[in-house]
Order: structure tokens, then sequence, then C-alpha cells
């Protein structure tokens, strides 16, 4: 799609949304009292921390492990930070494959354009057991719980860091902090000031576009980026056959970022993004060797924040989150299977109903059933069976789906003395799902939250953070997760922790009160003759269906971990261990298919384990980046949790400056017993050339897998093993 083609697509959207914000905004500064104030810019405490160098004479900050700014030797968690030149030196495209640096997070597909990010053990499970944020954002959608990493409206240029909280967080960030935290951290409009245009293109259908313009005037910078994202996706299915996982995605974004003064600023996001996904192997009925899904995305995000004194800080934040996915398919099926008499009568009894079919189907006369009700149900559809005959008839099919989600929450952060200082505040949440397939209409969710972390330094070189989160949530009821931190400051080079947590993640709107059921309109003969299957109807219920119990409850984790960070400025070296043990219980088991929906809080499973993280700079032109994780899954109540957990995993990079416009990048990524092997070699080279004001930047990416095996999924398989393409980007 062409620049012009894809800024006309959105131009309806823009006008609707600047109606919206112009009421937001009215609102907020009518709240607020805010007024402008022609005083000098202000960079304010999270700004200032983006704008920190990694290569300082100090330890670096992190922002996302309690809500307040940390050195790093003295964050109460395990952290992997990953910056926006690590990324870029790698040749990274797409956002999940930047977690392949973390130790112990796993990275598998379901499909080309469907990611699965998952940490240690449950992985594979549409990430809902991980909080992924965007500048505070949670992205998981509420409806299933999952991310869709490919409909993000963000190009990978705009992230500035990302900040991995290795282990549970529930006590800052709320239910799905559970196994870990990811937090991704975006520049803003000040930080990329001028224009740049990227095009990166390869094998295997690759083709990027990305045009980025910011600019500043006075208290006031924004930016503007315009981007379009396919592939192809996979080669083969698990039948060797051919695989149908192409999908095309075009993004706009805008950023903008208002400092109101010495002591007040204001940042205002918006996104919109489109894409057409190409799936395969959902219907074993469907007609066509794929169909297509539609998924249009948006949200807008606002961020105030005041400096009420000198060791006070007041932050507002507020963002809306929609998604709408059209899907629908032709599918064919024996007429009977869509007849209302064989609905009611599978409602009444799921067993007999199939017994029933398989009998008609071996040419057997039908099971009497004992109970009189199923036995009168089961008449009815018989002489139904004789009126529509066996004939197959085909229709549409469709499950599509509009979910949104309303999130507003205040903080306050509060220094009393050196010695402590507190974040403390509150949270409102309201999901709603929209769906006729999954949930037969409308369900919502409200969550609030209340939460709190105080540090205080016990005595010299001793410091200690405790945190907790109350969390009620009117579909599933009360939570409380606490978490205490007890950091030594050993030396000017080491730092032990001791970390002791609890966190929860609550059931999402389908695992609570799905209603699953498909309508199948426009029954006809592969002719195209329209058939009444039901009397007046040329429509019909496909027969098998399924209901939540809306009964379930949190699931829980326990954990312990003890962690050692290491840092010698003068050698380069930065080492993060981390020793744990957790207990999960209370985990969701059972079926959600629309055969059988039936879960419950009966699952546990412990798993211990290590990991290593390591950022080497070597000398001033060689860099070693190693992750290195093993984990062991014992007493589990399903052997499944042990196949959801990599026994280990290993990231290794080198990264070279050959001179100061040309640099390299080898790495080597494996992945022990997650399913299969996996098993990657990544390699990189970089030139970039001023030319006065413009600089050009050309990027050559090769990545070979080593082994054959799927990835997570049995339908996810490269008959290729080698993937490459190339970039070429000015910036003016």
């Amino acid at each position: 799609m062409s620049l012009c083609a894809l800024v006309g697509f959105y131009m309806a959207y823009v006008k609707k949304f600047l109606i919206t914000f112009s009421s937001l905004f009215f609102i907020l500064f009518s709240t607020l009292g805010v007024t402008h104030i022609d005083d000098t810019d202000l960079v304010s405490d999270i700004d200032s921390a983006l704008g920190s160098s990694f290569d300082d004479e100090e330890f670096p900050v992190i922002l996302s492990a309690t809500r307040l700014k940390q050195p790093r030797n003295e964050t109460p968690a395990a952290m992997t930070v990953i910056d926006q030149q690590t990324i870029k030196e790698l040749g990274i495209r797409t956002l999940p494959e930047v977690f392949r640096l973390v130790p112990g997070l796993l990275v598998g597909y379901e499909r080309g354009h469907t990611a699965e990010v998952g940490y240690h053990t449950l992985a594979g499970e549409n990430t809902r057991h991980l909080q992924v944020l965007v500048d505070g954002r949670s992205i998981y959608q509420p409806a299933l719980a999952r991310i869709l990493w490919q409909e993000l409206p963000l190009a990978i240029e705009k992230i500035a860091r990302i900040e991995i909280i290795r282990g549970p967080n529930t006590a800052v960030y709320g239910a799905n902090s559970y196994l870990a935290v990811i937090n991704i951290i975006t520049y803003t409009p000040d930080d990329q000031i001028g224009s740049d245009f990227k095009i990166l293109s390869g094998n295997k259908g690759i083709q990027d576009n990305r045009f980025h313009y910011a600019q500043k005037f006075d208290s006031v910078s924004y930016s503007v980026q315009l981007g379009t994202h396919s592939d192809d996706g996979f080669d083969l299915g698990k039948n060797e056959d051919e695989r149908f996982d192409h999908h095309d995605t075009h993004f706009l974004a805008a950023d903008l970022n208002w400092q109101l003064g010495l002591k007040k600023s204001l940042r205002f996001q918006l996104g919109l993004s489109n894409s057409d996904n190409q799936i395969d192997d959902l219907d074993e009925g469907e007609v066509d060797p794929y169909h297509i899904a539609k998924v249009a995305s948006q949200f807008f995000q606002i961020d105030f924040s005041h400096d009420t004194s000198e060791n006070s800080n007041f932050n507002l934040k507020t963002f809306f989150t929609e998604t709408d996915i059209e899907e629908s398919w032709t599918t064919a099926a024996p007429a009977p299977l869509f007849t209302q008499e064989l609905f009611d009568l599978y409602t009444l009894d799921a067993s007999y109903t199939q017994s029933l079919i398989a009998a008609l189907l071996a040419g057997q006369g039908p099971p009497i059933p004992s109970d009189p009700a199923v036995f009168n149900q089961a008449l009815l559809f018989l002489t139904r069976l004789n009126q529509v005959g066996t004939t197959n008839v085909q229709g549409e099919a469709s499950q599509n789906l509009k979910e949104s989600r309303f999130d507003v929450e205040a903080q306050w952060t509060q220094r009393f003395n050196q010695q402590f200082r507190m974040v403390y505040g509150a949270s409102y949440r309201v999901d709603k799902v929209n769906s006729e397939s999954y949930f037969a209409g409308i369900e919502t969710k409200d969550i609030f939250r209340l939460f709190a972390n105080a540090e205080f330094e016990l005595a010299p070189h001793w410091l200690t953070n405790f945190g907790a989160l109350y969390e009620n949530d009117n579909r599933i009821g009360e939570a409380v997760s606490p978490r205490l931190a007890l950091n030594w400051l050993a030396s000017d080079y080491q730092t032990y922790r001791l970390i002791y947590a609890t966190a929860n993640r609550s059931p999402d709107l389908f695992e609570q009160s799905a209603n699953r059921s498909y309508l199948v309109r426009n029954l006809r003969l592969a002719d195209q003759t329209p058939v009444q299957v039901n009397p007046g109807s040329y429509n019909g219920y496909y027969y098998q269906h399924s209901q939540a119990k809306d009964t379930l409850d949190f699931e829980d984790i326990e954990s312990w971990e003890l962690g050692w960070y290491f840092q010698m400025l003068e050698s380069g070296i930065t080492i993060d261990v981390r020793l744990f043990k957790e207990k999960l219980t209370n985990l969701l088991e059972g079926e959600t298919s629309i055969a059988n929906f039936e879960l419950t809080n009966i699952g546990h499973v412990d798993v211990t384990g290590s990991e290593v993280q390591m950022d080497w700079k070597i000398n001033s032109d060689l860099r070693w980046w190693l992750a290195l994780s093993n984990a062991q899954q014992t007493n589990a109540s399903n052997n499944a949790y042990v196949k959801k957990g990599a026994d280990s995993t290993v990231s290794s990079v080198f990264f070279y400056n050959i001179n100061s416009n040309l640099s390299t990048s080898l790495g080597y990524f494996h992945i022990d017993d997650w399913y299969a092997r996996f098993e990657r070699w990544d390699a990189s080279i970089r030139y970039v050339h001023q030319f006065s004001e413009v600089s050009l930047e050309t990027q050559l990416i090769y990545q070979h897998r080593a082994d054959s095996n799927f990835l997570l999924d049995r339908r996810s398989r490269y008959q290729d093993p080698d993937k490459i393409y190339v970039s070429v980007g000015l910036k003016w």
C-alpha cells in the first residue's frame, strides 16, 4: 500500500479521534486547573531517565520494578534492559523477536503473524501470564487475554528501551503480572526531532516501510509515524502442505509532548492499525484453503505529570483501547448438523448426541437414551433428519469480536527523607467485549485497584522494599498481593537481593463467561441453491456449543528469589544472576473448545531454576551479550506444564564495530525441549554514512534455522531455513 493511500485510509479515523480528544483535553484541564506557563522547558524524571546513557559512569536507572526511579543495583527484581541500539544492531524487525535476548523468555508462533511469548512455564498460552505494557498502558486483550503483537501501532524504531521484570510483580502492576512484566518505553517526540524514512525488503514476502516526522515549537513537540509491515509467514503445515498465514499491516501513530512549565507536563498519544491476516486450518469444513481476518485496532493515551514539590510528584494516566476483528468463511457439513433439533439435543446431553451421530454414520440404529427428555428430543431430530436428508450444505460462519478497555490511574510519589520514600495510587478499569460466536452478545468486567510500594534504608548498605496491591474484580472477587525485598549493597561492585512475592492472575472474560456457538448463514447446496434446513430460515446453528460455568477463581503463585547483581565499570561488565523457586496453584485446567467448555482451578506445578544475564563491553569496539536459563517443573498436576516450559535457553550475541561507520553482529539462540528443539544463527552488517545534513543507513540481516522442527505449533515450519532481508534508511 502506498503512503498516500495509507494516509487516506486513516483520515476518517483521525477525524473521529480529534473530536474525542478535544473533549478529553477540556475535561482534563478543567479538572486539574492547568494553565500554560511560558517557563523554561523541564525534562521530567521519567524523560531524564530515558535520556540517560548506559555508558555513563554510574549504575543505570530502572523505572519499572517498583514505579520508583532506582539505580540498577538497588532494584528489588531481576531485570533485563534492552535499548534501541541493541535492537538496531541486531536488525530485529518484529517486537517478539527482541525477547529472545531475555533469559527464560520463550518465543514461538501459532501462525506467522501470531506470536506467543512465555516465561519458563505456561508458555504458548496467548501470553496470558505476562503483563505487557507500552508506556504504562496494558496491551493484553480483555476478551481472550492475548497480545496481538502484529497489530500494535508501534514502529520498533520508536522503542527507547524495554525493561523486563523476571518474576511476579502483581504488587505493582496488578493481575496478569504473574510470571513476568514487560514494560516497553518509547521515545518522546523531543528525542527524535527530524525526519526519517526506511524501507526493508527480503525473501518470504518480507516488506516493511516506515516514515517518521517530529518537530518542536516552543514548549510543544510532536511526532507522526506511518508504516506498513508484511510477510508470507511459514512455508509448511503439519501435514507438509502449503501454509497460508500471510499478513499485511499498516499503521498510523501520533505523539505530542507539552511542557506546561517547570512543574507540569502533558503527553498525548494515539495509534491506529489495520491488518489483513490469512487464517488456515481453523475449520475442517472450510471450503477454501484460507480466509482473511481483518483486524482494526486503535488507542489513545493521556499522561499528566505534576511535580507538586521538590520531593513529591503526581501522575494521572488514562487510556482507551479498542480492537475490532471481522472474520468469516464458508463452511460445509451435512445438513442435519445445522438443525435446531440437533442443537437442542446437544444442549440436553452432549455425550449422547455424539454417540447418536457416530451410530448413524456407521449405518447403525440409534442408541436408546434412558432420559425421557433426551429420548423425546432424539425423536424430533430423527424426524427432521428424514426431512432434510444427509446432503452436504454450505454457509457463512464467522467469529467476529469487538473488545475495548478503558483505564484511569492516579499515582503519587513522595520522598519523606533520605531514608524513606513511597509510591501509592489507585486505578479503575472497564473491559468490554461483544461477540456472537464467543459470548452470544456483550460481556463486561470492572476492576478496582489500590497499590503502594515503600522503599526504606534499614541501615547503611541495607535497603528494603515492601509493596502490596489490593484488587477487586467484580466477576471474581478480591485479592491482595504483597511483595517484600531486601537488598544488601555489599560493595561498589555487587548487590545481593532476597525477594518474596505472591501474585495472581484473574481469568479473562472468555474463560469466565464464554458462550460458544456458530450461527451459519445463507445455507445452500454446492450449486448455490438456497436450502431451508430449519423451517422458514436459511440459517442454522452448528449443533456443537458450550458455555463457561462462571465459577472460576484467581490463579496464584508464591515466589522466592535469591539474586546477585555485579557491575564493574572499569571492566565494562554487568552480570545478573537469579535463583528462583515458584509454586503455582489454582491453575485453570480443562477444555475450552466449542464441543466442551470445562475449566476448573485444579492445576498446580512447582518451578525451580536459575538465570544468568551478562552484558560485557570487552573494549570500545566489542561487546558480548549472554543470557542463560535453566528450569525444572515438578509436582505437576498435568504433564502439559512440563511441555510448556523449556529445560534451558541460550542467547549469545557478539557486537563488533569495525570502524565508526561499519558494525556487525553475530547471534546464536537455542531453546531446549520446548515442544521441540529450536536453534538459530543470526548475523547482520550495518553501514552508516553521513552526507552533510542527511544520514544514510543500510543493513543486511541473515537468519539461519539450524533445526528443521516446528516452533511451538506443529503448523509452523519453514521449508527454506534461511531468511534474508535488507533495509535502507534516510534520516534528515
